[in-house]
């Protein structure tokens, strides 16, 4: 749960990216650390609108979240996508594939390309209701008299 009215103590975890810096993922929220203390890791919100954050203990530990919510819904999409990203960075490492052998594998494995293939049918869905919408709206009554148009 990701709003500070929950006693329950989310499950955290870890994505590790470039140079080992870490993500932290909090019920499909991807957090960057911002600063750290001694005994306290302060994250915000990948998605930087409201500064969403939460706190960590120096063990890595929940401690709670910022008073600011996010004002997003999560992104499981974008979770997967630095998950495959990942997966394909460490295999590289291990492997004596070709890179792009390794990153077909993955993407085929990560199973995005429905995905996006999903999101954009539905956006073309909500841009044909819309459409509908504004097709069916009359704008006989409104008055453009105090706009002056220059062709």
């Amino acid at each position: 749960m990701s709003s500070s009215d929950t006693d329950e103590t989310p499950t955290i975890s870890f994505l590790i990216i470039n140079k080992k810096k870490r993500l932290l993922v909090i019920d499909g929220y991807i957090y960057q650390q911002n600063k750290s203390t001694a005994k306290v890791s302060y994250w915000l919100c990948e998605i930087k609108l409201w500064n969403a954050g939460v706190h960590l203990n120096s063990d890595d530990q929940f401690r709670k979240y910022t008073e600011n919510p996010h004002t997003h819904m999560p992104v499981p999409e974008r979770l997967e996508i630095r998950k495959m990203l990942t997966n394909i960075k460490s295999r590289v490492d291990r492997e004596a594939k070709a890179i792009g052998q390794i990153y077909h594998e993955e993407l085929l494995k990560a199973n995005l390309f429905s995905k996006l293939l999903l999101s954009i049918i539905n956006s073309f869905e909500i841009f044909d209701f819309v459409t509908e919408s504004f097709r069916d709206m009359n704008f006989s009554n409104l008055n453009f008299s105090r706009f002056h148009f220059s062709r």
